[in-house]
Order: C-alpha cells, then sequence, then structure tokens
C-alpha cells in the first residue's frame, strides 16, 4: 500500500475489514462464474439505446434495496453468494419500478441458493442462471426464507405455508460492451447488474479516487 501511493496513482488504498485477511481468504467471497457452456443465453435482447436524462438518481425514484452483505462473519466458512446478491437485488428494484410487488417488495437471496438446480450455491454460480429460474418460479419474501449463508441448504420453494411475492423475472436486458452512452440509457431504464473483477488486492483495498489499471478492468 505504501509503494501504491509512492507511484501517485488516480485512486487511494486504504485498510478496511479484509485488511488482515490472507488474498486467498479474500477471493472466496468472489463467487460469480463465467459464462459456461449450457448456461441459458445470457440475454432476450441487447440494450442499443444511447439517449439519456444528462443526471439520473433511482434514490429519488423508488425504495431502493440495501447493499446485501453476504459475509456473515465466519472467515472459514464463506457462502459465495454474490451472484444471488446482483440477481435479487436487480428483480427487487425492478419490480419497485413497476409496482408489481404483492408483499414487502424484498426478496429472499437464500432462495437462489437453496432451489436453483443444477447449482453449487454457496461454491458460486452464474447470475445469468439465477435471472432465468425466477422466470418460471415465485419469488419468496425476504422476511419468510432469511439468508443464513449455509451450504446445502433444503429447498422451500414448494412449501405452502410459505407467502410468494406474486412476482417473476421478466425480460432480461443486455448492455453492450464498451459502450458508455447505451450504459447510460440502460439505467433510466433500470439499476443494472455489473460484474466486477475483484480478485485484485488494489480494488480490495481501494479507498477513493478512479481506478485506472488497465490490465484490471470490469469483465
Amino acid at each position: 500500500m505504501w509503494n501504491h501511493h509512492n507511484e501517485n496513482k488516480d485512486y487511494k488504498m486504504a485498510h478496511n475489514m479484509f485488511s488482515d485477511w490472507r488474498s486467498m481468504e479474500r477471493n472466496a467471497l468472489n463467487g460469480h462464474e463465467l459464462h459456461a457452456e449450457g448456461t441459458p443465453e445470457l440475454a432476450d435482447d441487447e440494450h442499443e439505446e444511447t439517449t439519456h436524462e444528462p443526471t439520473w438518481d433511482w434514490r429519488n425514484k423508488i425504495e431502493m434495496n440495501e447493499v446485501k452483505n453476504v459475509y456473515t462473519g465466519d472467515a472459514t466458512n464463506v457462502c459465495k453468494a454474490d451472484w444471488a446478491a446482483a440477481c435479487i437485488s436487480a428483480f427487487e428494484a425492478r419490480s419497485k419500478i413497476d409496482k408489481r410487488q404483492q408483499g414487502s417488495g424484498w426478496f429472499s437471496m437464500q432462495q437462489a441458493l437453496d432451489c436453483i438446480k443444477p447449482g453449487k450455491g454457496c461454491d458460486g454460480m452464474n447470475y445469468t442462471t439465477c435471472l432465468h429460474y425466477f422466470r418460471n418460479n415465485d419469488f419468496i419474501g425476504l422476511e419468510k426464507y432469511f439468508y443464513d449463508g449455509q451450504k446445502n441448504g433444503e429447498c422451500k420453494q414448494g412449501d405452502q405455508w410459505l407467502l410468494k411475492e406474486g412476482v417473476r423475472g421478466n425480460v432480461i436486458t443486455q448492455v453492450p460492451s464498451n459502450n458508455v452512452e447505451a450504459l447510460k440509457s440502460a439505467l433510466n431504464v433500470s439499476p443494472v447488474i455489473a460484474v466486477m473483477k475483484a480478485d485484485w488486492e488494489n480494488f480490495q483495498l481501494y479507498s477513493s479516487g478512479i481506478l485506472t489499471d488497465n490490465q484490471n478492468q470490469c469483465t
């Protein structure tokens, strides 16, 4: 970190809750897998529109969900649930925009971990598989199906006592790569899932500024 600051780069690093973790422990939180052969197609369509408002902040337009924390406090038993957090957060936001929720509007991340089959749950998956699963299955409310970060949990999708939210996924749209204007336009429609390359120390200990190491860009 000292050497980094002496290089006068455009961003700063600082100590955080993961500073005393080893690299393998920090990387254990990264569960998203690249699009694998046999996985459902990523999206139905591409968002090619490039017109957008000069500024846009969803926090001023809908009730936004809190950032989901997949870390339960036990570094020896980490659940790689970032893919599920991204998937569920996207659907929560879309449900709020469409005013489709019947319950709280906050969905269960644990449902994705337990019920998507075949799947690896806490061992990591591709968020696309999650998006497609909820096209055919109703969401269960967070208050009925809490996230516990446990592996190999029993799926409660068929539990008649658990209130379903009455909401399913809809059209999945992908933003073209390296198209900043299309991304800005897509953000006028709904929040967007972004997959980051998060297995390098400079990102994990990032504090402020703009990341400018081109060899470690988004995937």
